[in-house]
């Protein structure tokens, strides 16, 4: 099997190198592949939690309750990722899961992962890792909705979001894909979006941002980081404690 095969994989090898038979366990986690619409519900919040999915391609956004007629968006998935693994220890699923543009999964079920644990040591000490980062960085969210200000809010979320993708896209720069309009911006930092469209507008004309829909530049990725103290969370995993390999 060729090594770099799914965007899961590479996301994984981003911080181990993982033997064959590992990326073969990879490999069967996605091989049940489900094509997606933008606007498909993958997980229904309240519907027991038996599966697992690999974001093979295409983004998903959790949806909390509409309230006012509003809901807002409190994590996006993307490519590489796995939805659900997170909520391990729930019987029934705690929130909405939506396609945010067309793309694939690959779905399995809880009852592969004892075997996986007993077979695959590494394997899942790695994806358990990874879990865990992805919690910090959702508390590195929190903070954001609480302490700075719409604007700092915006740029600091684009780093993220940055950071994110260059795990599973070798070689990414500061242009990358951003599938949300306005609206849906407003969704996920917790404002109008009348003052998203003010905010990307300064943004653009300061010259600290290109916007060449759906896609955006970073032109000042530094000192945006030294502006907000983002730090990346992805850039490393702790490896000292996973099992040596077989």
């Amino acid at each position: 099997m060729s090594r770099y095969t799914s965007s899961l994989l590479i996301r994984l090898e981003r911080y181990l190198s993982l033997l064959e038979d590992e990326r073969t366990a990879v490999a069967r986690l996605e091989k049940a592949e489900l094509r997606l619409d933008r606007g498909t519900v993958l997980l229904e919040r309240g519907e027991a939690s038996e599966k697992f999915y690999v974001l093979k391609s295409g983004w998903a956004v959790v949806r909390t309750q509409p309230r006012r007629g509003h809901s807002s968006i409190a994590r996006i998935y993307l490519p590489g990722e796995v939805i659900g693994f997170a909520e391990i220890g729930l019987s029934v699923t705690p929130h909405t899961v939506v396609m945010q543009t067309d793309g694939t999964v690959g779905a399995f079920g809880k009852d592969h992962l004892p075997e996986l644990w007993v077979h695959h040591p590494r394997l899942m000490s790695l994806l358990t890792a990874l879990s865990s980062l992805d919690q910090i960085a959702l508390r590195d969210q929190i903070f954001t909705l609480t302490r700075l200000d719409a604007r700092d809010r915006l740029i600091y979320f684009l780093l993220s979001l940055r950071s994110r993708l260059a795990v599973s896209i070798r070689g990414m720069g500061d242009r990358f894909q951003l599938p949300f309009n306005q609206q849906e911006l407003g969704d996920v930092l917790g404002i109008t979006s009348v003052y998203v469209n003010k905010i990307l507008r300064q943004l653009s004309d300061a010259g600290e941002i290109e916007i060449d829909r759906p896609y955006i530049r970073l032109l000042e990725r530094e000192k945006w980081i030294a502006h907000v103290d983002f730090i990346d969370r992805f850039a490393e995993v702790d490896t000292s404690w996973f099992p040596r390999a077989a």
